[in-house]
């Protein structure tokens, strides 16, 4: 070895300079993501804030145990399947009685806390950027708008805050609080069953330990809900949801959705034409209409090349694969009255945000900016034009008439709307609803009452007997022909169909009343005392126990 290169190895070796990792953009920090979300959320609902109450919501305050006083603890009884959704409108009732906008921020807050979870979520499995952008797209996608505005779907919003705390503590692999959070996501709506079938197709591909104590506790946990859900139905008379069903089978509803959930995919990518009461023909067979065959098909095939590039470990797939699994509850075999709810979508909408990030992350950098500008710009544009149709009853069912003109429904609510200021204008959307659907039973209650305020009681009786023919004994028929009766001086005939009333439904208020009030007129002393004694099971508001009691003390 020459000297040259004996002085060269001997040389002391440089001392490396230390590797200095920049430290990730405060854009990318959870706080900042966080941040950014709720001002997403907040731009584009709050003009939501200034909405009404819609569709089931006025039931909202005809519940006793929503609007009594107390923590609420009655509401937890069986027939009441959604307990910790009706506690939350108790609550809400307390602090601040029955002004729409408090329920509406309750709603806002709810969905931004959702978007908040899904940002977590996301950022188990994507980079931040990624992540951001799927809750993004959670968070101000405009069919989003039906659970947000309608009150009485916090339901949907409060099991999926639940679901998707349950589905980032699994992630997380705190699996017994999992299996907490899925119990109370159950408690508030039971679509979130499917959640356990989710995560083991998720532990299956990624091919993680399977923990099948925590799978069992999932599944049993289902059962037990399930159970309890069928019970309740069972024990309703006129159930708009399960297999007991008259109008609808299994086999028509799953046809049925076969289509539907094409309507879904193609709301999401192109969320135009928004509806709450969407005009769906039931599905009676593969040719009836004539595009449910195609329409099985072409869905067939789309889960069966799903489920191929999941085994191929293809993450946007398995993603996409978990909506329709997360959507099955609502859009598979068991039937319900309304074939198609846009809400429906809420939770499972997770798993295609972040399968559509995965993919749009795979774009190159100078197309990426300008598509998520445009894209983003749209969706919290069409957002904040759809809380617009949501102000009020009268803008809502407007909307419906012009999307749904072959469809009774959105008649009756819009006559409804006008009947307390207009009621011609009622008179003639209770009467086009009746043409498109003379069956309707409801459809002849509201205009038969109507006809009773406007001075026309034998009209309305006519219109009660059809409402009886078409829809069977209901108590609110039966309480209304008592008044028509009275009208008409046939004071016999109103007592025995208050007293009819009071059969079917014992602790109906307005029936017992006016059998009170009919039989003091009478001088029927004894007899108003003993109608004005409510069955010991009955739950009155307070405000009629306090009429009643009031009553009473005048009898005496």
């Amino acid at each position: 070895m020459s000297r040259e290169k004996k002085r060269l190895r001997n040389r002391p070796k440089p001392i490396p300079k230390p590797i200095i990792v920049p430290s990730s953009p405060w854009f990318t920090t959870v706080p900042a993501q966080m941040a950014a979300l709720a001002l997403l959320v907040l731009g584009a609902y709050w003009n939501s804030l200034g909405g009404g109450f819609h569709f089931d919501d006025e039931g909202i305050f005809l519940d006793s145990y929503i609007i009594g006083p107390g923590f609420g603890w009655g509401i937890f009884r069986l027939m009441q399947t959604r307990p910790l959704t009706f506690l939350t409108f108790h609550w809400n009732y307390l602090a601040g009685g029955a002004s729409p906008e408090g329920f509406h921020w309750v709603n806002l807050l709810l969905h931004a806390g959702n978007a908040a979870v899904v940002l977590l979520i996301a950022r188990r499995v994507l980079r931040a950027p990624g992540a951001l952008l799927a809750a993004a797209l959670f968070a101000i996608h405009p069919l989003q708008t039906e659970a947000v505005n309608y009150v009485y779907q916090r339901a949907t919003l409060l099991a999926a805050f639940f679901a998707l705390l349950s589905l980032l503590l699994f992630l997380r692999e705190r699996y017994y609080w999992s299996v907490a959070a899925f119990g109370f996501s159950l408690l508030a709506k039971e679509e979130t069953m499917a959640l356990p079938v989710f995560l083991l197709l998720f532990d299956l591909v990624r091919k993680r330990h399977i923990r099948w104590g925590y799978y069992a506790a999932m599944l049993g946990m289902t059962a037990l809900f399930v159970a309890r859900l069928f019970y309740s139905l069972h024990r309703t008379p006129d159930p708009t949801i399960g297999f007991g069903m008259n109008r609808i089978s299994a086999v028509s509803y799953a046809l049925t959705q076969s289509r539907v959930v094409w309507i879904y995919l193609r709301l999401l990518l192109f969320p135009a034409g928004l509806n709450l009461d969407r005009d769906v023909a039931l599905s009676r067979g593969l040719l009836s209409p004539a595009s449910t065959l195609p329409a099985l098909l072409l869905l067939a095939l789309l889960l069966c090349g799903l489920a191929w590039m999941v085994w191929k470990k293809n993450q946007p797939a398995l993603w996409a694969l978990g909506f329709f699994v997360l959507l099955a509850p609502s859009s598979s075999v068991v039937p319900a009255a309304d074939l198609s709810f846009e809400h429906r979508n809420y939770f499972p909408l997770l798993c295609l945000v972040i399968a559509a990030a995965f993919l749009l992350e795979r774009l190159p950098g100078s197309f990426l900016v300008p598509t998520l500008v445009v894209l983003l710009g749209a969706l919290f544009g069409g957002t904040i034009v759809r809380n617009r149709a949501w102000h009020d009853e009268k803008s809502l069912w407007a909307d419906v008439v012009e999307k749904s003109p072959r469809k009774a429904r959105g008649y009756f609510h819009l006559g409804q709307a006008y009947a307390s200021e207009d009621s011609g204008r009622a008179r003639q959307l209770y009467e086009r609803g009746l043409e498109l659907d003379p069956a309707s039973s409801i459809g002849h209650t509201n205009l038969g009452i109507l006809l009773l305020n406007q001075g026309d009681p034998q009209a309305a009786l006519d219109h009660y007997r059809q409402a009886l023919r078409l829809g069977g004994e209901k108590p609110l028929v039966r309480n209304n022909m008592g008044a028509a009766y009275l009208r008409q001086g046939q004071t016999d005939e109103g007592i025995q169909s208050f007293r009819r009333a009071l059969e079917l439904e014992p602790c109906r208020f307005d029936s017992r009343w006016n059998l009170m009030l009919t039989l003091s007129d009478l001088g029927k002393k004894n007899e108003a005392l003993l109608a004005s004694r409510v069955p010991a099971n009955c739950r009155l508001l307070p405000e009629q126990t306090q009429k009643l009691e009031d009553a009473r003390q005048s009898l005496r």
